[in-house]
């Protein structure tokens, strides 16, 4: 495992258990969390499923060992175990989207434009990223770049990681400590999709 980004995931955890935040670990999340709680990770077939989740007792953490982007039961799956699970503990208001990465293995698709640039149904990655964040009660969502920084257009905050292609995004995510400390958000990586709140 990455030394600096378990570190950076293990404050992360740590502050929302002492903060009272939710939080959602999916795939390796789940492993990350079931072994800060102290659990033995053995391996497993077949995890693509609902079946394997946990749910903490004490804290609102919930942890699904599932691929959201490989589930066509993703949004049945989403408004049952998270939705729910969170509606009414608290809302967050900013949100933070890391695109630093250039997205090497998708070869020559990110030779002139960063990996969130990719199209899916007519739409940029980011962009469904930003609708959904913008759709929900997110009112400011904010960017950190890296890689072909000057192709991002969006009106709004950026912050940037020179040494995108030497780091990682516990790096990255240095770049914007100052405004993380000042702010409860979600934090997202740029290359995924998932729906809006919908309460």
């Amino acid at each position: 495992m990455d030394q600096n980004r378990d570190k950076c995931e293990s404050l992360l955890l740590q502050h929302a258990i002492d903060t009272d935040l939710p939080v959602l670990g999916v795939c390796r999340g789940m492993q990350f969390i079931s072994h800060y709680f102290g659990s033995t990770l053995l391996p497993c077939e077949g995890h693509v499923t609902e079946s394997l989740k946990i749910k903490h007792q004490s804290a609102l953490i919930l942890a699904i060992m599932w691929h959201p982007e490989r589930d066509i039961q993703f949004k049945k799956l989403i408004s049952k175990y998270f939705v729910n699970f969170f509606i009414g503990r608290i809302v967050l208001h900013k949100g933070l989207i890391l695109a630093a990465g250039r997205g090497s293995r998708m070869g020559s698709l990110t030779d002139n434009a960063p990996k969130c640039y990719t199209t899916i149904d007519g739409k940029r990655l980011i962009e469904w990223q930003l609708n959904a964040m913008n759709t929900s009660y997110i009112d400011e969502v904010d960017i950190i770049t890296g890689y072909r920084k000057d192709n991002f257009e969006y009106p709004t905050q950026y912050f940037h990681n020179e040494i995108w292609d030497t780091s990682n995004m516990a790096r990255s995510l240095t770049k914007a400590h100052t405004w993380l400390e000042k702010h409860d958000c979600i934090i997202s990586y740029s290359d995924i999709i998932y729906p809006p709140r919908s309460d």
